[in-house]
C-alpha cells in the first residue's frame, strides 16, 4: 500500500499527509505485514512515532505472532525499542504477547543474541527467569543458539 511504500521510503511527511487523508494506519499488506511492522531500523523512529500518533497498534501480531516489539528484539533495535518504550502504552500488553518462534520479547531477544535488546526489555520488567516451554529460560535459549554475548549479559543480570 501506499503507507508501506511510504514507511519503506522513510519519508515521514508523505506517511503523515496520507495517514491524515484517513488512510488506515492498521491496513495489512498482501503479505501480512502493517506498517508499523517495517519501522524496526533504528532509523525508523520519526516514522513509528507518526504511525502511534495517527493510531497504529504496536501489539498487533503478523502471521509469526510478532508484534513490532518482537521484531525490534530479535533485529536489536534498542533505538526502537527506548522510543516504544517511551511513548507506548501498550507496553504491558507487548511484554506478554508471544511469538510463534521463542514465545516473548525476552526469549526471543535472548534466541538472536540481541544483547541491547535485552536491556531495554529489562527496563519494562522482562522475568529474567520467566520459561517457555520447552525452550526454558532466556539464558538456556541464548546459550542452545550460541549466543555468547548474550549468555553473559544474561549471566552479569543474575539469571
Amino acid at each position: 500500500t501506499a503507507l508501506h511504500l511510504s514507511v519503506i521510503s522513510r519519508s515521514p511527511d508523505i506517511l503523515k499527509i496520507l495517514l491524515e487523508v484517513g488512510c488506515e494506519p492498521n491496513v495489512t499488506g498482501r503479505d501480512g505485514i502493517m506498517p508499523v511492522h517495517l519501522c524496526y531500523n533504528d532509523e525508523d523512529q520519526d516514522m513509528l512515532r507518526v504511525l502511534i500518533e495517527h493510531g497504529a497498534s504496536t501489539v498487533a501480531q503478523d502471521e509469526d505472532m510478532e508484534t513490532i516489539w518482537h521484531i525490534c528484539a530479535k533485529w536489536d533495535s534498542a533505538e526502537v525499542l527506548r522510543a516504544l518504550i517511551e511513548v507506548d502504552q501498550d507496553r504491558d500488553i507487548a511484554l506478554r504477547l508471544e511469538s510463534s518462534e521463542y514465545g516473548s520479547l525476552f526469549h526471543l531477544a535472548a534466541c538472536w543474541g540481541s544483547t541491547r535488546a535485552l536491556d531495554s526489555i529489562l527496563t519494562i520488567g522482562a522475568d529474567i527467569e520467566q520459561e517457555f516451554g520447552e525452550h526454558g529460560t532466556a539464558l538456556m535459549v541464548s546459550a542452545t543458539n550460541g549466543q555468547l554475548d548474550a549468555v553473559k549479559y544474561l549471566v552479569r543480570k543474575g539469571a
